[in-house]
């Protein structure tokens, strides 16, 4: 079992390399459709509801009163916020708590993602997006830091941006802010 976990380790590694390399080199087009931002959000979550369970963890979603449409890739969205929502999932403790946020206003569509994990540490804060950039206080040893360097290059090349707030102890908030779509 655990060379089995090994294996699909270095594979996740191997993919999310390839993809960074891709990105960097420009060799993706990213479809340019608009779309509610409910579809990622959903398909991240599909996509994580078993490592959720393992930890016994709740997520809630919080949607705007009406649909918030951007315009980018959804699939490539839904890439960025898989790989935000499992380090919400890995840094939380079991049993903890995970909430999305959707809102709105005429110009921008944000979602906010909130934990209340193990939080970051000051100092290490301004450098979590950076590639292989790992916490030396990380409880998670496994980790390689290419997850979140992935999901700001995908969320940027799209005309977005992601900042992160944290308070060590008390959970982390990821705010990803895009234009809205003109329909």
């Amino acid at each position: 079992i655990k060379s089995q976990k090994q294996l699909s380790r270095m594979k996740w590694l191997t993919v999310s390399l390839m993809k960074i390399a891709r990105l960097e080199s420009g060799s993706i087009e990213f479809a340019k459709e608009s779309f509610s931002v409910d579809f990622p959000i959903k398909k991240s979550l599909s996509f994580l509801q078993t490592l959720k369970e393992s930890k016994n963890q709740e997520i809630i979603v919080n949607e705007a009163d009406e649909a918030v449409f951007i315009t980018g890739d959804k699939e490539w969205i839904a890439e960025a916020l898989i790989n935000i929502l499992k380090n919400c999932i890995e840094h939380t403790h079991p049993g903890g708590r995970i909430e999305i946020d959707i809102s709105g206003n005429s110009l921008y569509a944000v979602i906010t993602i909130r934990d209340n994990g193990e939080g970051i540490n000051k100092k290490d804060l301004p450098h979590i997006f950076e590639r292989f950039y790992k916490s030396s206080n990380s409880v998670k040893t496994e980790s390689v830091g290419i997850g979140l360097s992935l999901s700001k290059t995908i969320i940027e090349e799209q005309g977005g941006k992601i900042t992160a707030k944290s308070t060590k102890g008390a959970g982390t908030t990821f705010t990803i802010t895009f234009f809205k779509a003109v329909l």
